[in-house]
């Protein structure tokens, strides 16, 4: 990394709203950017929590750079992604400004109103991780009881 990079991962969960999309900039997108040089035949992705959620966004964008619509890109990256969420309680779930994340390039060329249909505005990444994921699960049996009840209105 970079030396005038390294504000991004100075400090783990930076209370910085910058600091925190770049780091999952860094984990999503470059994640997903790392898994394609390394391993090009990986065909499941799994988010652990909303932090890696851009590499779902990155995947969609991916597959409108072969040609595809944001509609036939986005079913074909949920067909490739599982969702864990690991907070049932709603302060604990990161949401971000929509226009911080186009600032800053977190919506890996996607436009507005598809990143609003991804994570709403403002964007909240778990809701968009359940929203990218063909599955998604929670890590025990009450947890994932509260968390259906707390995630119900999200399709």
């Amino acid at each position: 990394m970079a030396p005038q990079d390294r504000w991004i991962t100075r400090r783990l969960y930076d209370a910085q709203p910058d600091a925190r999309i770049a780091q999952e900039m860094l984990l999503g997108i470059g994640g997903v950017r790392a898994l394609r040089l390394l391993y090009p035949l990986v065909r499941l992705h799994h988010f652990n929590e909303g932090h890696a959620v851009f590499g779902g966004l990155e995947l969609i964008a991916g597959r409108m750079e072969d040609g595809a619509t944001f509609e036939e890109a986005w079913r074909d990256a949920r067909e490739t992604i599982v969702f864990t969420t690991h907070t049932p309680v709603p302060a604990g779930n990161e949401v971000h400004s929509l226009a911080d994340l186009l600032r800053l390039g977190a919506g890996s060329e996607l436009v507005a109103g598809e990143l609003r249909r991804i994570g709403g505005d403002p964007f909240n990444m778990t809701a968009a991780g359940l929203r990218l994921a063909r599955r998604a699960n929670a890590v025990a049996q009450l947890h994932g009881e509260t968390a259906r009840r707390m995630w119900a209105e999200v399709e």
